[in-house]
């Protein structure tokens, strides 16, 4: 009998980086990452799509499990960390990338992982607050930081920004995920100060290497504008005409494409007269190669199902009860919206550079 050799299978590719996330107190950058794992486990309805997060030790195990079980159980976002906790998360999915040899297709899929090594300390000076006063989401603090030395950490800055071991690890980033809140910045206007000061630290150490190739910083950065389910930020995306519908999800959720992600960005922004949001974009383009920017509209609980039909319901969206007491509470099951997403664009960057 003949056999026919096929081609060898695709090998793991690890990643040798790091991926920071970066925002303003109060961003939401504690609830973008205790919705991780629903996003994950939500996006893996297909095979070829799966994506698996999990603890690399009991601790970071336990993590998970009770920030899991405190949004889907007892639908209440986390609160403030009033303990210091070392966690180490693995993250492995499949990603795009240039075909290796002489028996690969022009691209094929192969296996990524990130190991996210990070550590989450106290502190509870900053608060998130909606537009009406309502304390929404973690009460985060200026020194709450995650960051870490292995494959891939997480790096969550705070407000002052000046720790040095800190900022170090947040320059040596290969990749970064900012996290811009609309309705935070309608009241506080002070995203691009946080912003740019962060930058300008991360310039400072990575511009004035003598080995650098390029005057532009080289992250890949992923802008998410957060909070899509909020009802004064979901209605000025309707009247702004940026809101479409998945036609790929069957509860039909309203989404903002990702070719209108960064006017959504800006037109957020011109809300108010005194927000400097815009300069953000002008920063990022002047800073940082085009290519390596995107934009996305996110969202870490989404929208609420009607219980009923199972499908979004336009009069009656919110999933979140901002009347419900001292602490928002959230209505319904958790549908992130691009949370996961921005880790996935983010991994195909860094693995085709990694194959090329």
């Amino acid at each position: 009998m003949l056999k026919i050799k096929g081609r060898p299978p695709a090998t793991p590719v690890q990643a040798t980086g790091k991926i920071g996330l970066w925002g303003a107190p109060g961003s939401g950058k504690t609830t973008f990452l205790a919705a991780l794992s629903i996003a994950a486990n939500r996006a893996s309805r297909k095979q070829d799509n799966r994506l698996l997060l999990f603890g690399a030790n009991d601790a970071s195990t336990d993590f998970l499990i009770e920030q899991t079980s405190l949004l889907t159980r007892d639908m209440q976002f986390p609160p403030a960390t009033d303990a210091e906790h070392h966690l180490n998360w693995v993250l492995r999915m499949n990603v795009d990338a240039p075909g290796r040899g002489f028996w690969r297709p022009a691209t094929e899929t192969v296996p990524f992982e990130f190991e996210l090594d990070f550590l989450d300390a106290p502190g509870g000076r900053y608060k998130d607050r909606s537009p009406g006063g309502r304390v929404r989401g973690d009460d985060e603090a200026a020194s709450r930081r995650l960051f870490g030395n292995e494959s891939v950490a997480v790096a969550v800055p705070g407000a002052t920004g000046g720790d040095e071991s800190f900022m170090n690890d947040l320059a040596n980033c290969d990749g970064l995920v900012l996290l811009f809140d609309p309705a935070r910045e309608w009241e506080e206007t002070d995203a691009f100060s946080h912003f740019y000061g962060t930058l300008l630290k991360i310039a400072q150490r990575r511009l004035r290497d003598p080995a650098r190739t390029t005057d532009l910083l080289p992250q890949y950065v992923a802008v998410c504008a957060t909070k899509f389910d909020h009802n004064d930020i979901y209605r000025k995306a309707c009247d702004l005409g940026f809101r479409s519908y998945s036609s790929t999800d069957r509860r039909f959720f309203p989404k903002v494409s990702d070719r209108l992600a960064e006017r959504f960005f800006v037109a957020m922004g011109q809300v108010t007269p005194r927000s400097n949001a815009d300069l953000i974009t002008d920063t990022l383009r002047n800073f940082f190669e085009k290519d390596r920017v995107q934009f996305f509209v996110s969202s870490a609980v989404g929208f609420r199902v009607d219980p009923d039909t199972g499908v979004f319901n336009e009069s009656e969206f919110e999933n979140v009860d901002e009347r419900s007491g001292p602490k928002p509470r959230i209505k319904g099951p958790i549908y992130p919206i691009n949370v996961i997403e921005p880790l996935k664009w983010l991994g195909e960057k860094l693995a085709a550079g990694r194959l090329a």
